[in-house]
Formats: structure tokens, C-alpha cells, sequence
């Protein structure tokens, strides 16, 4: 805990927030394979509320993991600093940017607002696309 003085008064910061953190080795699985969505959760670890997963030609080609307060921007860009230290492309206007070009998919952390004043945290995992981007065949994925 860090202890700030402001004019006179004393202030204790708020802890860092450990996060439960989006399991990356889904992206680019078949989605007809059984998957671990999440990483094991750490003593104190906040859960995400909600994750969206994205799609394309029946793999897991992104993932969006959502948390609220009193987890902060700062305390998810601490964990992924460690995680994925030196990949950090861009930092600003509250958005940050880690493109892992060795497990080929970069994140986005941002802080949105929810409804009112609700601020949440949104970390966006975005798997590289490969060189060669293939149509979709509706024979091979059928609509339901």
C-alpha cells in the first residue's frame, strides 16, 4: 500500500486488484472443442463479470473479459505489463495495446463506461489473422 500526502492530509492508495485473467491459449481452437475459458483464479483475484467470445470459421478468433470495480485500468495493465513485458506498443487517451507476435494475437485494455457513470475495465484479445484468410464454407460450418 502507498501512503500519499495531500495538503497536510494523509491518504492511503488503494491496493492493486489481482485479475483473473482470459485463458489465450483458446483462440485459434475449434469451437467443437472442449476449452478452459479462464486462467486459475489466484487468492484474491477479481473475476471477470462477463467475456465475449468472437468466431469466425468455427474457431475462437477474439475475446472481450469485462470487470468492474474495483478493478481499475491500472491494476489489469500492471498484470499484462508483467505477462507480456516488452510487447507494449502503444499507451494513451486511456488505451493500451501488447502485440505478442510469438503466440501471434495482441490485447487492448480500456477503460469504457457502462450505463451511466459506471466505469469497467474491457480487455480485447485479438488472435493474428493468417496469411492466408479463407471464406467460410456454409458446407463445412452450417447455420443453425
Amino acid at each position: 500500500m502507498v501512503m500519499i500526502t495531500l495538503a497536510g492530509l494523509a491518504m492511503l492508495a488503494a491496493p492493486a486488484q489481482s485479475v483473473q485473467l482470459f485463458n489465450t491459449d483458446v483462440l485459434g481452437q475449434p469451437t467443437s472443442q472442449a476449452i478452459k475459458l479462464l486462467v486459475d483464479k489466484g487468492e484474491g483475484d477479481a473475476e471477470p463479470y462477463v467475456v465475449w467470445t468472437d468466431v469466425a470459421c468455427g474457431r475462437y478468433i477474439a475475446a472481450s473479459a469485462f470487470y468492474r470495480r474495483p478493478v481499475r485500468a491500472a491494476d489489469v495493465a500492471a498484470v499484462l505489463e508483467k505477462l507480456y513485458e516488452g510487447s507494449k506498443i502503444v499507451s494513451g487517451n486511456g488505451v493500451s495495446v501488447w502485440r505478442v507476435t510469438d503466440r501471434k494475437f495482441s490485447v487492448q485494455l480500456a477503460e469504457q463506461n457502462e450505463g451511466s457513470d459506471d466505469k469497467v475495465v474491457r480487455v480485447t484479445y485479438i488472435k493474428f489473422a493468417e496469411h492466408e484468410v479463407k471464406q467460410c464454407s456454409d458446407a463445412v460450418h452450417p447455420r443453425h
